[in-house]
């Protein structure tokens, strides 16, 4: 500690990385950026985004939180609450298949849109990915209709390939983007 009592960058545990404006802390089951921040969900916090609520016109491209949060259970994929000024905000979820790592689910209840929110979420996942395996693809899929979605991926590196998955835009990360 410091003299006046604040804790020094190098006795938080994990590690901390520095992005223009934004600090990012990633602990043992925690990444943050000031106000976004990513929660491994477990039995002991899910109900506490039990309050997420999806708008009508992005519930055709989103199942709610209790139908995310069954499938990630008996799919094995990882589910991460999504917190904004530690407040729940939102879920986002991914699969670890062979040689790919498979975002799934990103969704930002109605009332914390347009805050920047999934756009920090989704960088901190890509981080935390990027950090777990770097031989690994990042790929997502997304209705040909989620004009947001489409914008918020590909403005991130996001970029489509030519895989069929019904009405679906497949799209693959590239870090270098």
């Amino acid at each position: 500690m410091n003299q006046k009592g604040i804790k020094t960058l190098s006795e938080f545990s994990g590690f901390i990385w520095f992005i223009p404006r934004v600090v990012v802390f990633f602990g043992k089951n925690k990444a943050i950026n000031m106000e976004t921040s990513l929660i491994l969900l477990n039995r002991f916090n899910w109900e506490n985004y039990l309050s997420v609520e999806i708008s009508p016109e992005q519930g055709k491209f989103c199942p709610s939180f209790l139908y995310s949060l069954a499938q990630a259970y008996f799919e094995n994929i990882v589910a991460f609450g999504i917190n904004y000024n530690d407040a729940p905000a939102g879920f986002i979820m991914y699969g670890d298949f062979t040689g790919i790592y498979w975002i799934n689910r990103l969704a930002v209840d109605f009332r914390f849109q347009r805050k920047g929110i999934a756009r920090n979420a989704l960088k901190l996942l890509l981080e935390h990915l990027s950090r777990k395996s770097s031989d690994k693809e990042i790929r997502t899929s997304f209705s040909v209709e989620n004009i947001a979605a489409q914008k918020l991926f590909f403005s991130l590196g996001f970029e489509p390939v030519n895989t069929e998955l019904g009405e679906e835009i497949v799209a693959v990360w590239n870090p270098k983007h």
